[in-house]
């Protein structure tokens, strides 16, 4: 077999999982409901993945994983922003901290991401 074609139990399962994700929410855009089942499947049982409530109750953790990683990261951002416009000569032991935290949840983002 060609390492770049799928096996038809691997594909048949991709398509099973993508379509019980658009059942859960049928408004959802296509590139959401791929990045959706890419996360469940680094996230998630394999084995499980064919089971409805499990992709239901899997989804909503990592749809507030991910709510709260783009909160943190919106706060930061905007901290950073504002330190930007300071002299980094000038810098305060809590302004390199603030750099050390926005480094912090950066890795934090692609790590969920890379899992």
């Amino acid at each position: 077999m060609n390492s770049q074609t799928l096996p038809a139990t691997g594909a048949d399962a991709a398509t099973r999982l993508l379509q019980m994700i658009v059942e859960l929410d049928p408004k959802l855009p296509i590139d959401d409901i791929f990045r959706v089942g890419h996360l469940l499947t680094m996230h998630a049982d394999p084995e499980r993945l064919n089971q409805a409530n499990y992709i239901k109750e899997v989804w909503l953790e990592l749809s507030l994983r991910l709510q709260a990683a783009a909160d943190q990261q919106a706060a930061v951002s905007e901290e950073l922003d504002n330190l930007a416009s300071t002299d980094p000569q000038k810098f305060k032991p809590d302004q390199v901290w603030l750099l050390i935290k926005a480094i912090k949840v950066l890795s934090q983002t692609l790590e969920f991401y890379s899992k």
